[in-house]
């Protein structure tokens, strides 16, 4: 059979001098030089392939036995040392195997760390996007960043913190927060103008349902009762006076 590399004697005496060049006498064919290239590298390539493969198994299997060597020389030399009462040396290769372990443990107490402080990460996000709502839809943005250092979720136990603005923690809840916030001179003008101006502007001087926009001056005393017994001391002193 001849291949498509090949020609007969027949078409390679048909073919002009010029192209005859491109082929060499295989026998009773001609065979492209190209083609005679092409194969020559492939066997190169198939070579180092081969012996690539070859040097890995070996590299592996020297792996494993040097590993192995260690382990068991480890495991003489403590037999060894209990054997001949050399407590010292006991000691020292409990130990070694104690760090180790301790390293590796260490290792997974890391990872673990980390995966908790993506959880807190992702939570404070969700906190942060609700708290956000109440800003102006062009503000949001601003109120997003601002809020990142008024928010802390504990990796451990989740729980929600509110900082007040000197970064010390607050005793608010969310909530409570949340009405703080268009009394706050850094929040104060990218809070909705529905939220900032409900409470104290109603015709009847209620409290309302958050207490926003009062002066503490101006609540009587029932109204200051029924405020801190609603939204707490701390909240109660965050109005203007």
């Amino acid at each position: 059979m001849v291949r498509m590399s090949e020609i007969t004697q027949e078409v390679f005496a048909a073919l002009p001098e010029a192209v005859q060049g491109a082929y060499e006498q295989q026998g009773d064919v001609f065979v492209s030089v190209d083609s005679l290239k092409l194969a020559a590298l492939k066997g190169k390539l198939d070579s180092a392939y081969s012996e690539r493969d070859e040097f890995k198994g070996r590299l592996t299997t020297q792996e494993q036995a040097e590993s192995d060597k260690i382990a068991a020389a480890d495991k003489a030399a403590y037999e060894r040392a209990v054997k001949e009462n050399d407590f010292e040396s006991q000691n020292k290769i409990l130990n070694e195997k104690l760090a180790d372990a301790e390293k590796r443990s260490g290792e997974t107490e890391l990872k673990y760390q980390e995966r908790l402080k993506s959880i807190a990460d992702d939570k404070k996000k969700v906190v942060i996007s609700e708290l956000s709502q109440s800003a102006t839809g062009s503000k949001r943005a601003a109120m997003k960043r601002l809020l990142k250092d008024y928010v802390s979720v504990d990796p451990e136990t989740g729980d929600e913190t509110y900082l007040n603005d000197d970064g010390s923690a607050s005793t608010l809840n969310r909530d409570q927060f949340m009405e703080s916030l268009p009394e706050n001179e850094i929040f104060k003008s990218l809070i909705q103008a529905s939220i900032a101006t409900t409470g104290g502007g109603q015709s009847n001087g209620s409290i309302g349902t958050n207490g926003v926009g009062l002066a503490r001056s101006t609540m009587s005393s029932e109204q200051k009762a029924e405020y801190i017994k609603k939204h707490g001391q701390e909240s109660y002193l965050k109005l203007k006076k």
